[in-house]
């Protein structure tokens, strides 16, 4: 990559530095409730805690990250009650993150001296509820960015991930549909390795790339039979997991999108105009990005003929999936709820499991209800016995399954027993 990367030794200015502004001072307040928080028992004087000490001293993105949804007092509270181990041991990567903030601001006044289009704007590293890594906002300039999510164990974890993420604040908005989203993905995942100045697929940058790089072939294979179906969502290709091999594996389309950037990026000769290129795609048409697609070079002629010629559709060959009764099962005079979280959520989500249970119409839908905590049987299993009268079967109810008080998870595809209306499972003598 050394070829790649001579054009962006140069020398930077302090003023162009620090126009870049970088705040992490939530992580701070957000630790400093966490351990006032573990030495009360009272609930009450938890959440107060956790409102004073953190919600009440939110900087401006932590105060966007609330009004977009992402977490309140009571989701942060039962955030650090079940996750205690997970957020002590990520601890000091997180707390060590302002050592970091004055080699963001270098790399990316270095794209600001690249790309005259470039916009300056805030980054704010939050601690969210383990499930959003990076939010950028058009309309504030700005990037929340969930440290919990975002570290690794690398003394340079946040470096890659704001460039990444700052990069989306130049970008184009896009339609929504796969194979646009897939290079917006890749020209933010790309010019982060360009900037940054090392591979990605290197000291557990990107799992996906090393993954991607052993198993192209296949995954190429799999993406083109997905690239033209439009208005079905990134089907498991971003923001998800695809089955490659028998292995689930998240974010294969970054992979890809990643993978077609760099073949552009390669056979142009001029540097710095590949990088106003990749910035400037249209990511609003799926026609502009096919063009760009067998423009950059990637695959073999065969595929970019096919490329070139390919008909964007809505409509996907499904293969028949064998649906059956979903969460319980009756033995006897007693139902039996079993729960295992799927691989895809295990990937994506950033915590410990620390309490499954079951709220549905049997219980005022109360996930904190004691006698309807599962028990962990197994890394990954839970099951909870209640005999048949506590819940009223006859009265068909509905439930769904709660991890850690505060996720809801949704019925999988499988499930047989799902209300069409409300999305909930249901049961039955």
């Amino acid at each position: 990559m050394r070829a790649i990367w001579f054009v962006f030794c140069f020398w930077v200015s302090v003023n162009a530095m620090g126009q870049t502004k970088v705040y992490t001072d939530d992580i701070r307040h957000f630790y400093e409730a966490f351990d006032s928080v573990n030495l009360q028992t009272d609930k009450t004087l938890q959440l107060k805690t956790v409102q004073t000490l953190y919600v009440d001293r939110a900087s401006q993105g932590l105060k966007d990250f609330m009004a977009l949804g992402g977490g309140n007092t009571q989701r942060w509270l039962n955030y650090m009650l079940y996750n205690k181990k997970y957020l002590q041991g990520i601890r000091p990567n997180l707390e060590s993150i302002s050592g970091q903030i004055p080699e963001i601001q270098s790399r990316l006044a270095q794209v600001k001296e690249v790309y005259p289009g470039f916009k300056d704007g805030s980054i704010y590293f939050i601690v969210g509820c383990g499930l959003v890594g990076g939010s950028p906002s058009k309309s504030t300039q700005s990037l929340i960015l969930g440290a919990e999510v975002l570290v690794k164990k690398n003394a340079q974890w946040a470096i890659p991930s704001a460039i990444h993420e700052f990069i989306h604040l130049q970008q184009k908005d896009g339609n929504g549909q796969l194979l646009t989203q897939t290079l917006n993905e890749g020209v933010a995942e790309f010019l982060s390795e360009v900037f940054f100045e090392q591979e990605l697929a290197g000291n557990g940058y990107a799992p996906h790339i090393v993954f991607g790089k052993n198993h192209e072939a296949e995954v190429w294979k799999q993406f083109k039979a997905d690239m033209f179906v439009k208005n079905r969502g990134f089907m498991g290709w971003l923001y998800g997991s695809k089955a490659i091999g028998g292995k689930e594996v998240q974010d294969l389309g970054y992979f890809l999108g990643y993978k077609i950037c760099k073949a552009f990026y390669e056979k142009t000769t001029d540097k710095t105009a590949a990088i106003s290129t990749l910035l400037e795609l249209d990511v609003s048409s799926d026609e502009s990005i096919r063009a760009f697609v067998v423009h950059s070079g990637y695959g073999s002629p065969a595929d970019r003929e096919y490329i070139a010629k390919g008909i964007f559709t809505e409509e996907k060959e499904e293969s028949q999936i064998l649906k059956k009764v979903y969460g319980y099962r009756i033995k006897g005079q007693q139902v039996i709820f079993e729960f295992s979280p799927p691989q895809v959520f295990l990937d994506r989500f950033k915590g410990d499991i620390g309490k499954v249970s079951v709220a549905g119409s049997f219980n005022d839908w109360n996930p904190g209800a004691e006698p309807f905590s599962l028990k962990r049987v197994a890394e990954n299993r839970f099951e909870l016995v209640l005999p048949k009268e506590r819940l009223k079967l006859d009265s068909r109810p509905q439930f769904k399954f709660v991890i850690n008080e505060d996720i809801w998870m949704p019925a999988p595809e499988t499930a047989l027993n799902v209300d069409d209306s409300s999305g909930n499972l249901v049961m039955e003598q």
